[in-house]
Formats: C-alpha cells, sequence, structure tokens
C-alpha cells in the first residue's frame, strides 16, 4: 500500500527539535532535483509535507520538514494493514538542494524504517518529477 500522509499534521518548533534530536536517522542519499529549490515546498505541501522552516547557506536551500502517517484506508478502524505505517508515526527531513548543482542531499528520521523507506520513496519521486 502506498503511504499516504495527515493533510492536517502539525508540529511546534519546539517539538520538532526535541523529537530531531532523539530519533534516528533512517536514510539518508542524494539524488538530482528536477525543480528549481524555491518550488520544493509548494511541491512537497501538495502531498502532505510541511515545512517547519528552511533559508539560505550560501549557494544552497536548507530545508526541515515534517510530515505523520495517516491510518489505513477504509476508516473503520479497523487494523493496520501489513506493510503499512503505524497511523500518526512521524517523520522528519533535513533537505538540503544546491541551487546551481540541483543536488538534493537528505537526511530522514523516523521511529519507523517502513515509513522512512516509503517517505523517502515518495520525496525522491516528487523531487525527480519536472514542473
Amino acid at each position: 500500500p502506498p503511504l499516504t500522509l495527515s493533510p492536517t499534521a502539525s508540529l511546534d518548533a519546539g517539538a520538532f527539535q526535541q523529537s530531531w534530536s532523539t530519533l534516528p536517522t533512517a536514510e539518508s542519499w542524494s539524488t538530482h532535483s528536477a525543480i528549481a529549490a524555491e518550488r520544493v515546498s509548494p511541491r512537497l505541501a501538495h502531498v502532505g509535507v510541511n515545512c517547519m522552516a528552511f533559508g539560505d547557506v550560501g549557494d544552497d536551500v536548507k530545508f526541515y520538514f515534517f510530515a505523520r502517517c495517516e491510518g489505513g484506508a477504509g476508516g473503520g478502524g479497523g487494523a493496520t494493514p501489513p506493510g503499512t505505517p503505524p497511523p500518526g508515526t512521524l517523520i522528519l527531513v533535513e533537505l538540503v538542494v544546491g541551487r546551481s548543482t540541483q543536488l538534493a542531499s537528505a537526511t530522514v528520521k523516523s521511529s519507523d524504517m517502513n515509513a522512512a523507506a516509503m517517505f523517502s520513496d515518495l520525496l525522491k519521486r516528487e523531487l525527480g518529477r519536472a514542473d
């Protein structure tokens, strides 16, 4: 089943910082971004990935994003389907995109390694899709 992210996820800056310092790094990778750094945040917001903070660091733009997994399909309150991350699973990411190189480097943190892997796939797919 595909990863479903909550469109209404929220997290304050203090909780983000606390979670960032305690959650394990689940994935680290680099890929080419087919979209300009300025388009990354709106593109990811469209799929339920929220921007906590961003800023310029030399030629790079550094982003901090978060997302929460939604429950399984159906809304019947039943068991989570196999391979689906538990509802509410928090995923954090630091994403650095080079303006001139278009190279995107990510560090993904989560308590659920499956959620982190599915999230990384989603992120790579969105970054690789041209406007």
